[in-house]
């Protein structure tokens, strides 16, 4: 018996499901037209997240100030004002820490900013008269003439106390401008400082809940050590480091007056190193710490910090001057002169205070090659035109050049 296998008539596909193939296209298709509506729908729009607040962002950016992060509080405050750009309160604490880190560049250009919303904010002024004082600053360590700058922190300054007298800050930056753009100024200095000190006082008076301004304090010794008041400025610039010690400009005038006053050079090299962990990037603060170390005689520690100054601040022209001259002190004199060339290259013709650096170069010049003095001696020649009576540049430059004739002579 011969088996065979059941045979089917074939069949198309049943009405039912051709239905629903054709349902569910359609519903494909209106679900692609409509996909923007249905997400919006669906999806919740985006909103800030308890830590992208902008009171949780100045919080954490305040918490950073308190341990000295300022880096961090920065970038804390730089987001609030990308999300709430009309709070101006935050523009002025993100401009103030900006001019105490060293970066005028965007304190300027964030006060300006700023002032474009309210033009009428005497705070704003003010910061504003700190950045232009710190970019005069900048200046002047990479060897500009910062005297335009300083004019202009007065002239911020002085818009800031036409619309607020008692602002004690602007007054202080009077005082500091005056004194950096001329020297001669010292007195005009001495009593807009006066009147800074007078109105923090009065106000910690009136209100015990308030201490004295420590930037008014900075600025107060400032000026008064300009005028030869060392121990009035060593007292204030103690006030106001007890009032915040991770206030870097107290500190450091604070350390310079320990060093070249009260001739206590290891106090004030530790005042400065305890001050780098929290400044890692401040050029001005190892520069200083760089020079102390020179003049102390440790150079090893003094080549390192200036090397540092250099790395953070590759345009800072007296970096590499003490950096040269620490090798030129540990007889590295190939490096003494790349580095002491990038110095005086900026600084150009030599003048009574860069003569030394000038001295410097000529010496290595001639200590790395002794057969040739023909490139050290107008070096040190330039040198000796414009140095100082008895100053360290005169002895030195006079020295290569009588080390340099002695040897030509000796020629045989």
């Amino acid at each position: 018996m011969e088996l065979r296998s059941p045979t089917y008539h074939k069949r198309g596909p049943s009405c039912f499901l051709i239905i629903i193939v054709f349902l569910l296209m359609g519903i494909a298709f209106y679900l692609f037209n409509n996909r923007n509506e249905i997400k919006a729908a669906i999806v919740p729009a985006p909103t800030l997240t308890p830590t992208q607040s902008p009171a949780n962002l100045v919080l954490r950016a305040q918490l950073y100030v308190r341990d000295g992060e300022f880096d961090n509080a920065i970038a804390s405050y730089e987001d609030v004002i990308k999300i709430a750009p009309d709070r101006i309160d935050n523009y002025i604490r993100l401009i103030d820490l900006l001019v105490q880190v060293g970066n005028p560049e965007r304190a300027l250009e964030l006060a300006d900013q700023a002032l474009a919303i309210d033009e009428g904010n005497d705070q704003l002024y003010t910061v504003k008269a700190a950045s232009h004082l710190r970019n005069g600053d900048r200046l002047a360590e990479n060897s500009e003439n910062p005297d335009t700058e300083y004019a202009r922190a007065v002239e911020a300054a002085r818009a800031a106390t036409r619309l607020n007298s008692q602002n004690a800050r602007a007054h202080a930056y009077i005082a500091a401008g005056l004194v950096r753009e001329d020297i001669s100024l010292v007195n005009q200095a001495l009593v807009s400082a006066q009147e800074a000190l007078d109105i923090t006082e009065r106000d910690a008076r009136e209100d015990p809940t308030r201490k004295l301004d420590k930037v008014v304090l900075y600025h107060y010794a400032e000026v008064q050590s300009a005028a030869g008041y060392y121990d009035i400025a060593q007292e204030r610039l103690s006030q106001a480091f007890d009032i915040d010690k991770n206030y870097l400009d107290a500190r450091m005038e604070l350390a310079r007056i320990y060093f070249f006053y009260r001739k206590n050079n290891a106090g004030a090299i530790d005042l400065l190193e305890t001050a780098t962990e929290n400044n890692p990037n401040n050029a001005d603060l190892f520069d200083t710490l760089a020079y102390f170390e020179i003049v102390a005689g440790y150079y090893d520690k003094a080549e390192e910090y200036a090397r540092r100054a250099v790395n953070a601040n590759p345009d800072m022209v007296r970096a590499h001057a003490h950096l040269g001259w620490a090798y030129f002190k540990n007889s590295n004199y190939p490096l003494a002169i790349d580095a002491l060339k990038a110095a005086t290259e900026q600084y150009g013709e030599p003048n009574a205070d860069t003569a030394f650096y000038f001295a410097l170069l000529g010496l290595a010049t001639y200590f790395e090659d002794a057969a040739d003095c023909t490139e050290a001696i107008p070096i040190l020649q330039s040198a000796l035109a414009v140095s100082a009576p008895n100053s360290p540049a005169e002895i030195n430059a006079q020295v290569g050049l009588d080390d340099c004739r002695d040897f030509e002579l000796n020629q045989p």
